[in-house]
């Protein structure tokens, strides 16, 4: 058997298919389902390191399977243990010679045996709904075809092949096609018979396309059917339905439209669908349709009639242990915890998702931006090139026309019937040229109804290239920064397909984004990237559970790193700390709290109920505490509450003078089959003070001892000694009650384990040595008073090879009760980054137990920019329990705005809010490692207070830190004390 090199050929991308259409299931009359689903765990398949090597005679009916290995379809033959695991993001996985593939081409044969009872009057089809990259169809050793577009539909007709009796399906799969060049797509590299595999038996006469428009104008829904082919000449009959109330019913010679009075919208927040029978034939289909209306007038994109912004994510089909493979119930575990999460978009990047999975969407109440299998970004990384110029190469090439317009082709004719999509998006960054005007203006032709989207062209015009965008109708940025969209002035909407970028510990610019977006109504909103974290399941381990391999740890070159790792959840959809911080982000109300002399008044707005009054589907309950302690609960309803309205004051608190805070949390009234009656949708959180009073602490009077050598200065009184070495200027020891509490001298800390996010930032951090600084002091000094002794360091922080960073003076003043007050300043040498953090690192004993208590925001990490997902409260936790388990150890588990804590019978509290981080591994450690699986514990409880952490924004793709989250100022004054329990 000789391959043809169809794989080589960009004229040739399907041989033998049918001709693109909507997706549907058609069955008879009588209830039985005509489609078979061929997936399952017998077929036989055979690995080839190249096409060259596979044995074509696997194609006939005798030849033996037996010598094939048994596998499961759907699946990628690299998570069976087959070839090369490989990650890469931009840089494509083979050379860059289009049309040209590597001479060894990895290829998959598969073979299925099938009975049937072929009928008289029955044609048979073949249906493949998902192939990476290309492949060859055979059945009873006839070739059949060719298809190679791998997120989309390839259908063949068998009829004249298939037999009574047994059958035999056999299938080749290229790892490489011509096609390989635009799908350069930022995920693990697999390749296989991915998605279902479906038998499907038709009347010879029936239905092969049509087009459903259900817009919604005015209270009435505008409904319109054509059929746009079929096979022989056959009644056609709808019916249309609200739930089984009869609406009306028409026959289409070829399109038909009517009117629906009062009809119910479908949107994201009420996705109400009605019921359409089709009967054609013999046949029967059934659709779900949702009376919607998309438009952008100006700089509005509007749904019906309402400007709307879409805020949600990107979302790529992904399982940990399968790779690409997804079931209904993974999807809908995905769309479950973003319902949860109060999204109302997803953009499919960077290709169809798995065909059912846009009407789970319609079901679940979802925007989608829907997108086409095309993504050429490695084109940029070419041998001396300059980047802007060469963005557009495979969109400008005149042979990859037909590919790159027969992909938006596939994408609209399978998908325009989706209630759910909202705006067509050409592809991702894959440039702009004469393919992607052709690509788009076809988009228009086939679909009226809907705007197109694609951030390239925007690209193409930052980089200074004249464009013609007149085919597209919103205009589309990746990671623009907050003060971009605030201050976004165009012809058209702004609509950010990525934004926030979900990486390790992050995002931490959320609130600011969404600050922008609606004070700006250009701004049509955005999708984070991504929804979860990309990576290969390869074990468990004892301590940090799953093992997970990115990019590179399957020894694959090229490979991009961890850079798979930049999703709101953890492979398995564990949700990350980010995923909570977007969710209260987006909480579909906001209180409002205005202050008067002697009171809080609270009102509310409606931030994300565009067409409903968030009374009806939310009620809230509040608690008042003072530090942990509860003083006061209720709950209330909301008034009438409509989008971009303001209420009137619900309710009015008295201020006190005490640190007591007012929390308002936010509950569903209703449940879906998506998410929970009850469930909590976000909450605010508000101080019911205007000052609060100083922490005044009176200490007995009772004598203090001083001991002072070279080396050391020692403090004693009751029950308690304090040793502090002069060299260090730092505290050494601590005894109470005879028993030490220190594993080491503390330290004075600037550094931190760099997080994903300070991609930009840590080598300039190495450079200036804040991983490794000295302390030079140069005078310690005691002063007694009758009830307490002060030690007065000066010194400076500095690193090996450069002038010191800090100019410190620090005093520490221990009181008769054994209490300590701390107070440091230090200027910076401006001539140094900013800094990561600034504070002590004291090296604490580890025990069983080590359970901490705190004061400040929590109960999850929280940072400057990242605390919307906690609040203010007393928590109680074990240290381990602190740790944020990320699968590339970071910075993690720091907490913002903390007042006190207490672990070991030591407090720590402060009058002005710091920051604290309890953990049991190094700076260096967390540093280090590349995966959490290989960290190694410290023999110390490590607690770092801090005066400030630096916030961790998204700059590992984003735009850099906000200044006002950096250290960054010149003079830095940090006090706060230690009280023994």
């Amino acid at each position: 058997m000789k391959i043809p090199r169809h794989y080589e050929n960009t004229e040739i991308i399907h041989v033998n298919t049918e001709a693109p259409h909507c997706l549907f299931t058609p069955y008879i009359k009588n209830g039985k389902n005509q489609t078979i689903l061929l997936s399952g765990d017998d077929w036989a398949f055979k690995y080839y390191p190249s096409v060259e090597e596979a044995n074509g005679t696997f194609i006939y009916p005798e030849f033996d399977k037996s010598q094939f290995e048994m596998i499961s379809v759907p699946s990628v033959w690299q998570m069976l243990g087959y070839d090369q695991k490989q990650y890469t993001n931009i840089q494509y996985p083979i050379p860059f010679d289009p049309p040209y593939v590597p001479a060894d081409n990895p290829c998959g044969t598969y073979i299925k045996d099938f009975d049937l009872e072929k009928e008289a009057g029955k044609s048979y089809f073949i249906v493949f709904e998902g192939v990476d990259s290309g492949f060859f169809l055979y059945l009873n050793g006839k070739e059949i075809g060719y298809s190679q577009v791998s997120h989309n539909i390839s259908e063949f007709n068998i009829t004249e092949h298939v037999k009574t009796g047994g059958n035999r399906l056999a299938v080749l799969v290229l790892k490489w096609t011509d096609g390989t060049y635009l799908e350069d797509q930022d995920k693990f590299r697999t390749s296989g018979i991915f998605r279902d595999v479906l038998f499907v038996t038709r009347p010879e006469k029936h239905i092969g396309d049509y087009v459903i428009t259900s817009e919604y104008e005015n209270g009435k829904g505008l409904f319109s059917f054509t059929t746009t082919s079929a096979a022989g000449q056959i009644p056609i009959e709808i019916a249309l339905y609200d739930k089984k109330k009869f609406i009306r019913r028409a026959i289409v010679t070829h399109r038909v439209s009517f009117c629906v009075e009062n009809v119910r919208p479908w949107s994201a927040e009420d996705p109400y669908l009605y019921t359409l029978q089709i009967s054609a034939g013999e046949e029967c289909i059934t659709e779900h349709v949702g009376f919607i209306s998309i438009k952008v007038e100006g700089t509005s994109f509007l749904v019906n009639g309402k400007p709307v912004k879409l805020l949600g994510t990107n979302r790529h089909d992904s399982n940990p242990k399968t790779g690409p493979v997804v079931t209904r119930e993974d999807v809908k575990q995905d769309l479950k915890l973003m319902k949860d999460a109060n999204f109302n978009a997803i953009r499919t990047s960077h290709y169809p998702s798995t065909p059912w999975f846009y009407d789970l969407c319609a079901e679940a109440g979802f925007y989608l931006v829907a997108e086409a299998d095309l993504e050429c970004h490695g084109v940029t990384r070419l041998q001396d090139v300059v980047v802007k110029d060469a963005f557009g190469l495979l969109a400008s090439d005149p042979a990859f026309e037909k590919a790159i317009v027969d992909r938006n082709l596939l994408n609209v004719m399978e998908h325009r019937n989706k209630c759910a999509i909202v705006m067509w998006s050409l592809g991702n960054e894959s440039g702009w040229g004469k393919n992607m005007e052709n690509a788009a203006a076809l988009v228009h032709t086939l679909d009226a109804t809907r705007p197109i989207q694609y951030e390239g062209a925007q690209r193409a015009v930052s980089d200074g290239f004249l464009i013609d965008t007149s085919e597209l109708d919103v205009d589309s940025y990746m990671y623009a920064s907050p003060s971009f969209i605030k201050n976004y002035q165009g012809l058209k909407p702004v609509f950010l397909c990525e934004y926030i970028h979900a990486m390790g510990n992050g995002p931490g610019d959320i609130e600011e984004y969404i600050d922008a977006i609606y004070s700006n109504s250009c701004s049509m909103g955005g999708c984070a990237w991504e929804w979860c974290d990309h990576a290969t399941y390869e074990g468990e381990d004892k301590v940090h559970g799953p093992i997970y391999h990115y990019g590179g740890d399957a020894g694959e070159k090229p490979h991009d790193g961890n850079f798979c790792m930049d999703g709101l959840t953890y492979p398995d959809r564990r949700p990350h700390v980010g995923l909570l911080e977007y969710k209260n982000c987006l909480r579909p109300v906001r209180a409002v709290m205005k202050y008067t002399e002697t009171a809080a008044c609270l009102s509310f707005s409606n931030q994300m109920f565009f067409f409903s009054n968030a009374s009806d589907y939310l009620y809230a309950k509040y608690e008042i505490k003072k530090e942990g302690k509860l003083i006061e609960k209720g709950e209330f309803e909301f008034p009438c509450l409509l989008y971009g309205k303001k209420s009137k004051t619900v309710k009015e608190f008295p201020l006190t003078e005490d640190d007591s805070y007012l929390t308002i949390v936010y509950y569903r009234k209703h449940g879906s089959s998506f998410v929970k009656k009850d469930s909590q949708a976000g909450f605010d959180q508000f101080p019911l003070f205007l000052k609060k009073k100083q922490t005044v602490r009176i200490s007995p009077e009772t004598p203090v001892e001083l001991q002072e050598d070279e080396e050391s200065f020692t403090i004693s009184g009751k029950g308690f000694s304090y040793c502090f070495n002069k060299k260090k200027a730092a505290l050494s020891a601590l005894v109470r009650d005879g028993q030490e509490l220190l594993a080491d001298i503390s330290e004075y800390s600037v550094f931190r384990a760099p997080t994903d996010n300070d991609a930009n930032i840590k080598s300039s951090w190495y450079e200036a040595g804040f991983d490794s600084l000295k302390v030079r002091t140069f005078a310690a000094q005691a002063e007694r008073k009758e009830y307490s002794v002060t030690l007065h360091f000066s010194f400076v922080l500095g690193p090996v090879s450069k002038q010191p960073v800090l100019k410190c003076e620090a005093a520490y003043t221990i009181h008769s009760d054994g209490s300590l007050d701390c107070i440091c300043k230090a200027i910076k040498d401006t001539a140094f980054p900013d800094l990561p953090r600034f504070g002590l690192l004291f090296n604490l004993k580890k025990d069983k137990k080590n359970i901490l208590r705190y004061y400040g925001y929590g109960p999850y990490e929280s940072y400057e920019d990242k605390h919307q997902a906690s609040h203010l409260d007393v928590f109680t936790s074990p240290v381990k329990d602190l740790f944020e388990d990320y699968v590339r150890p970071q910075e993690n588990g720091s907490h913002y705005g903390t007042r006190w804590i207490e672990v070991k019978g030591l407090r720590f509290e402060s009058d002005t809010p710091f920051s604290f981080n309890a953990s049991y591994y190094t700076d260096s450690e967390l540093a280090e490692k590349k995966h959490n699986w290989e960290l190694i514990s410290s023999n110390s409880l490590l607690l770092h207070i801090d005066y400030r952490m630096s916030g961790v924004g998204s700059a590992s793709c984003g735009p850099k830190l906000n200044d006002r989250y950096a250290i960054n100022e010149s003079e830095i004054i940090f006090s706060f004390s230690l009280i023994l329990a």
